[in-house]
């Protein structure tokens, strides 16, 4: 009974996960290996994970005591020479300190000094003086506003004729003291030391993070003038660094009342470092190899004058703006309520600069859980399996496993799911290999369960690849093809019942590897990994990352370096996706609007080639069928990054098809032939979009814009399938032209206003949506908010509004009043569309700015550059998280819209995949696993007599302690993962379900873990508090059952507000009342035949007694 119990518990989780694989097959989150900081010192082995650094150590001799010598490190120099030499940063500026009270007066050996990074030492410095590392216990007492605090102690002050800058070589050295070893014994310590090395060769320190220039720097510190800034940086206290003059010293911004919070994202200053226990994250004026550099800081104590503190700043000029405009002040602890001009302060500070951290990269939601992409170095590590090729026992073949098409077989390779490939199972596009009993399995480069075996594979080794560039680069003169695949071979491949992309990337013969794809760069010496050179492109107005393995044809296969493999070329059409690759498109590197064929031979950079549709969503597989397109028009158009966006180009002659049989005619744009196998590996993030340019208006006419025939000046469809829209720059005070939307009494459409001055934009939507409609102005490209809403809802009180979004609910509060005029939403003459339209401010240059300055909601529209728009529909009034919505970029001045980002800033396809993953886990714990153990509890004799006093055995605990133990783990997991990915998600018309639901779920683990501690206090047999502990175990214990499902029932009903589609419903709804349904039934039918022993004598329900010979255990067996 235990035993099926227990497989009934570890069966459900997979139970409901099944139900979210059909409602949304999303992969989740896994590794990303980002881009390197640049490291100044050489030898310097930087950890940002664990905020430490490991230096080389010096040793050095303490003048008066020859068993003392002194553990130092270098980090700075004065001259080219000597930073050379010591392997530290260049700071020329120290050289001013030479002969000041600011340098110790050192003694070099004959020959010089210096420190060899742990490979031993040359010589040794003499110093005059070093640290009192034990000068007292460091202790920090808060303020009432945290800093300054109301009392600290110091930990470590120097002794008198010490600094960290020395004399050496003829240069000026910054050479902090961080240890003293006394008779080889080590007697002290710097408070910023983690460890030593056990031969005292190197040193490991905290790392602090801060700001200059705008990028994000990590340094040490290592002395302060300052008792106060000393105790707080850890350091000691050297007060001959306030004497370093001022040519050697460079600014420091400290703030002492900025934003605190740890989650804070405009957390920053000494007030958060008291309060929070992180970085005060100052800002330095500059860093290594910039001039002027030094570690010496001259600090200015900065404040907030303003209400509240302003956001995070990351450069010393920005400050000084704000310090002009009367934002920022000096602090004075002298007279803390005054506001004097931003100034330095007196403290120096040591701080070195090791590192400049990178401009953050996109963040990107990764499709194969054990994949490690590095967007910088364009590449990806994912596991390699091995099989077997038939007919040749010492071959063995080296494969990775990207896609399936079944859930279960995807799950099973840490796969993508590619139902589509289910299409080609049985046609010549999929390898007839051969199973082990068991089936085959690669785990991830953690052994082999078993191997598959191959009827054929890859000739690595077939030709030396060469592309002789044609007289427009693309198609090539010449080419010569690098690997070619043998007769039978095709990367899809039979396993499991499923069909699996398994494309082979390398050969071993004998154990030795005799041949690899071009696009490998590294195995892993054991060959449980393998390195590929990652490409980008784009899908749905969203940048991928993918891999290219095979192609049907000789040219794609060159271009792509991967082999030849005819066999993908008879994918059935069902298995295949569209991709459309420009043959002609924009060229040149630096060109924002490159892209094409031509451009990847002539630039030798990706071509940017565009695919329907990515992993996680319907009708994803990685077998594209290629449309070659070109541009008809005399100049390329812009860069694109949908295919919707480039059907629309093509309806209108801008774009057909290649046709390397007839380059110059113009054939409608249709599928090549060609079969390219392309796995996508990763999406890149909304917030990558923020650090990127806005795109380029994509279907701009070339000379004026199409009128709309609702009277615009001109309309354009909004890409990914969105409404049209429609826009009139006009005059300040002009009307909308007169249509169904803006009614009779509108005036005709006034003539665009100057180019500098204030005026207004018309609008008018178009959708094809029986709901709501709503444009929305976000301040970033593909960002939901920080933006401006116009959302027309018909049959509500107030029809169309504009909002402030500051979330991704729509807040009545935050409504922006006067922002817009001439508004309405109708339907159409057709009667099956919508259209909302409304009159915005527009301002363009100084004019706009100062609109900006004066107006405390909404900017006006600026009609000079790039508009960001966000479109969204709806089936109803009701608003909820959209199923139709995308970005785009529109050029108002006769522009189109550009492709855009498909969801502006909606929960992406991360939070979708916590939300599924919430629900799974919920609904395996209360509507299965919580019930069933309650049954069991509740049942027991169906475990059978023969325990104790005869009492039934104990069994049945075993089982409804092991489902209790694992719902409450699914229950705490599910909870913390859905706050933690999606915190209060989401608001407006959602929130009234959403909140119910919130609350339940609340109180319902709340209860579930009170339950299960209640149940570990349980007291022993025979306790006199046993039968009331007992009632109240088992009432709390039903109830709990009722309320998690009542709360689960309420979950699913959420998806409906969130926009969920009847299938993705059913995908839950279904798995959920079977559970339920089956557990109601067993339930009903134990409850009447417990009644029946009950009734006949056999099982008494108080003492759990089975009387033997009376059939009951037969009966409780049956």
């Amino acid at each position: 009974m235990g035993g099926r119990m227990a497989l009934l518990a570890l069966l459900s989780v997979a139970f409901f996960a099944h139900a979210h694989a059909a409602a949304d097959p999303a992969g989740g989150p896994a590794a990303l290996a980002g881009a390197a900081p640049t490291v100044f010192l050489p030898r310097t082995e930087l950890d940002l994970k664990s905020g430490t650094a490991t230096l080389p150590l010096c040793r050095g001799r303490l003048r008066g005591s020859p068993d003392t010598t002194v553990l130092y490190i270098v980090t700075d120099a004065s001259t080219p020479a000597t930073a050379k030499a010591w392997g530290a940063n260049l700071a020329e500026p120290l050289a001013a300190a030479a002969g000041s009270g600011a340098v110790q007066r050192t003694v070099e050996p004959a020959g010089g000094a210096l420190c060899s990074g742990g490979q031993g030492f040359a010589a040794e410095l003499e110093f005059p003086a070093t640290v009192d590392f034990e000068a007292g216990k460091r202790s920090v007492t808060p303020g009432p506003t945290f800093f300054p605090p109301s009392n600290f102690t110091l930990g470590s002050k120097a002794a008198p004729g010490y600094s960290p800058l020395a004399a050496a070589g003829g240069a000026v050295i910054n050479a902090p003291h961080v240890g003293l070893l006394k008779g080889g014994k080590l007697m002290g310590q710097a408070g910023r030391v983690v460890k030593f090395a056990p031969d005292y060769s190197r040193v490991m320190l905290m790392t602090t993070r801060g700001y200059a220039q705008g990028r994000e720097i990590v340094y040490i510190s290592t002395d302060a003038s300052d008792p106060l800034a000393a105790t707080l940086e850890n350091v000691p206290l050297a007060p001959a660094t306030g004497g370093t003059p001022a040519g050697a010293l460079i600014d420091l911004v400290a703030f002492t009342n900025g934003a605190t919070g740890p989650a804070n994202p405009q957390r920053q200053g000494l007030a958060s470092a008291i309060k929070d226990g992180l970085p005060p994250l100052n800002i330095a004026a500059n860093f290594p190899g910039q001039p002027g550099y030094t570690p010496m800081w001259a600090v200015e104590l900065a404040k907030w004058t303003t209400p509240q503190p302003g956001p995070r700043q990351t450069s010393v000029s920005a400050v000084r703006q704000l310090a002009s405009k009367g934002e920022v002040a000096s602090f004075d602890p002298a007279a803390p309520a005054t506001n004097p001009p931003l100034a330095r302060s007196g403290i120096v500070v040591n701080c070195p600069i090791l590192a400049i951290l990178p401009v953050p990269e996109e963040a990107p939601l990764l499709f194969l859980p054990q994949s490690e992409v590095d967007l910088a170095a364009g590449t990806v590590m994912l596991p390699l399996c091995r099989g077997r090729l038939r007919g040749s026992p010492d071959t063995t073949v080296l494969y990775i496993v990207t896609d399936a098409s079944t859930p279960a077989t995807a799950k099973a390779w840490g796969a993508n799911l590619a139902e589509p490939l289910a299409a080609a199972a049985g046609s010549g596009a999929v390898q007839r290999t051969v199973e082990p009993a068991g089936g085959a399995l690669c785990s991830g480069g953690q052994g082999f369960a078993a191997e598959l075996e191959f009827p054929a594979t890859v000739d690595f080794e077939a030709g030396k690849r060469s592309v002789t560039p044609g007289p427009t680069f693309f198609p090539p003169s010449n080419f010569t093809l690098g690997s070619k695949a043998a007769p039978g071979y095709s990367p899809l491949a039979a396993a499991g019942g499923a069909v699996i992309n398994a494309p082979h990337v390398g050969l071993l013969k004998g154990g030795k590897l005799m041949g690899q794809a071009g696009r490998v760069v590294k195995f892993a010496p054991d060959y449980s990994r393998v390195m590929l050179m990652t490409t980008r492109g784009y899908a749905q107005g969203r940048e991928i990352v993918y891999i290219s393995t095979d192609a049907s044809d000789p040219l794609a296969a060159t271009l792509e370096n991967v082999p030849l493999a005819p066999a993908t070329g008879g994918t059935p059409a069902g298995a295949l996706i569209d991709l459309v690759a420009f043959t002609n498109g924009a060229t040149g590197p630096a060109n924002p609007q490159r892209q094409g064929l031509a451009s990847a031979i002539k630039d030798g950079l990706p071509p940017l080639n565009i695919a329907a549709n990515f992993p996680g969503q319907p009708g994803y597989t990685p077998m594209w069928a290629v449309e070659l397109a070109k541009w008809t028009t005399p100049q390329p158009g812009p860069r694109q990054t949908s295919v919707s966006a480039v059907r629309q180009l093509a309806s209108k002659g801008e774009v057909a098809s290649f046709d390397p049989a007839a380059p110059a005619t113009n054939p409608p744009l249709a599928r090549s032939g060609i079969v390219v196998n392309c796995p996508i590996l990763a999406l890149l993030e909304s917030d990558a979009a923020d650090k990127r340019a806005a795109p380029g208006p994509v279907g701009a006419p070339s000379s004026a814009c199409t009128p709309s025939p609702l009277g615009y000046d001109c309309m354009a469809p909004l890409p990914d399938g969105g409404p049209t829209l429609h826009w009139t720059v006009g005059p300040a005070g002009s009307k909308p032209p007169p249509n169904a939307c803006t009614g009779a009494a509108a005036s005709p459409a006034a003539p665009a206003g100057p180019a500098g001055g204030a005026g207004v934009v018309h609008f008018a939507v178009q959708a094809d949506a029986p709901g709501y409609v709503a444009l929305s102005f976000p301040e970033a490209p593909g960002r939901m908010f920080p933006a401006t809403a116009v959302i027309g809802r018909p049959g509500e009180a107030r029809p169309v509004a504009a909002y402030a979004l500051k979330g991704y609910g729509v807040d009545p509060a935050n409504a922006v009043n006067g922002f817009i005029s001439n508004a309405g939403v109708t339907a159409s003459p057709g009667g099956g569309e919508r259209i909302l339209c409304f009159t915005a401010p527009a301002a363009s240059g100084p004019a706009r700015r100062r609109r900006l300055q004066q107006a405390g909601g909404a900017a006006p529209i600026d009609v000079a550059r790039l508009l960001n728009v966000n479109w969204a529909q709806g089936s109803g009034s009701a608003l909820a998280v959209h199923v139709a919505k995308g970005s785009a970029a529109v050029s108002l001045q006769g522009g189109g819209p550009a492709a855009g980002g498909g969801g502006g800033g909606v929960p992406s396809a991360r939070a979708a995949a916590a939300r599924y993953a919430h629900g799974a886990l919920m609904l395996s714990s209360f509507l299965l696993l919580m019930p069933a153990a309650a049954l069991a509890a509740r049942h027991k004799w169906l475990s059978g007599g023969g325990g104790p006093a005869g009492r039934v055995r104990a069994g049945w605990f075993a089982a409804h302690r092991g489902m209790q133990v694992l719902a409450l783990l699914l229950a705490a997991a599910g909870f913390v993962l859905i706050f933690a990915v999606l915190g209060w998600l989401p608001g407006g018309a959602a929130r009234e379900v959403f909140d119910a639901h919130r609350a339940l779920g609340i109180a319902t683990v709340a209860l579930a873990l009170c339950q299960g501690a209640l149940g570990a206090a349980r007291p022993h047999l025979g306790a006199a508090l046993r039968p009331r502990w007992f009632g109240a175990h088992s009432k709390l214990g039903w109830f709990v059952v009722l309320l998690g499902t009542v709360t689960a029932y309420l979950g699913i009903g959420t998806l409906s507000t969130l926009g969920a589609t009847r299938e993705a419903l059913s995908a839950w709804l279904g798995p959920a009342l079977a559970s339920t349904a089956a557990l109601l039934l067993a339930g009903g039918a134990l409850e009447a035949r417990r009644a029946a022993l009950v009734r006949g004598g056999q099982y008494n329900p108080v003492t759990h007694e089975l009387l033997a010979g009376t059939g009951a255990q037969a009966a409780a067996k049956a």
